[in-house]
């Protein structure tokens, strides 16, 4: 199957819709490789530029199997791609495509074609699939985040986290929150410990119901202040121009780097009480801290 990237970046992977057809006794795996290609029939593939296993699996029914790239490959938008499933051996899977779903659903992607081959080499349109159908795939491409909103007035001075601190924010884009970047330092003469960073949702107070998403930041020794990354392996989608808050939390004795009011789109706060429940804004006057949300723009 041949595909049109949507956007830059590195392919990580590959969903296909696949199941069993015979061979439940055996175990073999199938083979998945991309090579940049738009015609197989009139081009010469030229070498893969990535490939990777689907373990071998039993269910007879279709199912979104993950083919991950443990060296993904750099695609450009607009450049043309193509899919190859290899033959295996001692069993026999089928890969599903959209007219083969419902008469319905013909047609699927305007942007590729449906392949065939009888020896690997020499390649034609599917004729059990025909032109007008596509072979059921999504592709997953990852490109750095952006920075989106930002408070980067240095002041070398910031409170401990204590019982929790917290920052407001408002998105300038909607998209995935990929990660979030904080100012910290070890407060002097003093142990480490791991760093919960929490996105939630609405403005502080922070409560329970609104948790979108947590990561830990690994102890760190450093005693002046450094950029630490809280990065998001489930990363939150966020609205555009909505209200959300960051909190930081801790079992080691931190301070988060704070400043003057600057940032226009929300202001810092603490929690007063050991439990976390009782948050008051930080000040007078109020005051932000250090902090950058990086996102990534759903296309």
């Amino acid at each position: 199957q041949t595909f049109t990237a949507g956007r830059t970046g590195n392919l990580t992977n590959i969903k296909l819709s696949l199941k069993l057809d015979y061979g439940f006794f055996i175990s073999e795996a199938i083979t998945v490789v991309i090579y940049e290609c738009e015609n197989p029939e009139e081009e010469d593939m030229g070498e893969p530029i990535a490939d990777t296993i689907i373990p071998s699996f039993n269910d007879d029914e279709f199912i979104w199997k993950n083919a991950i790239f443990d060296n993904p490959a750099h695609v450009d938008e607009g450049e043309h791609y193509f899919i190859v499933i290899n033959k295996t051996e001692e069993r026999m899977y089928s890969w599903q495509y959209s007219g083969g779903v419902s008469p319905e659903s013909s047609g699927g992607y305007p942007s590729g074609m449906p392949y065939q081959s009888d020896d690997g080499t020499i390649w034609r349109i599917s004729e059990e699939v025909g032109a007008e159908d596509d072979f059921l795939f999504k592709t997953y491409v990852f490109r750095e985040p952006e920075l989106d909103q930002y408070c980067r007035e240095h002041t070398d001075f910031g409170p401990p986290i204590n019982f929790g601190l917290a920052q407001m924010f408002i998105p300038g884009r909607s998209g995935d929150l990929m990660k979030v970047n904080l100012s910290l330092r070890l407060d002097a003469m003093s142990l480490p410990g791991s760093i919960t960073v929490e996105i939630y949702e609405d403005p502080p107070p922070p409560g329970e119901d609104g948790l979108l998403a947590d990561v830990t930041i690994e102890d760190f020794d450093s005693s002046s202040f450094v950029w630490k990354e809280a990065n998001f392996s489930n990363p939150p989608y966020l609205e555009a121009e909505q209200p959300y808050t960051i909190v930081v939390t801790t079992t080691g004795a931190y301070n988060w780097e704070i400043t003057d009011n600057i940032y226009g789109r929300g202001d810092a706060w603490q929690s007063i009480d050991p439990s976390g429940e009782t948050w008051i804004p930080f000040g007078p006057p109020p005051k932000d801290f250090i902090f950058g949300t990086y996102m990534d723009d759903i296309d």
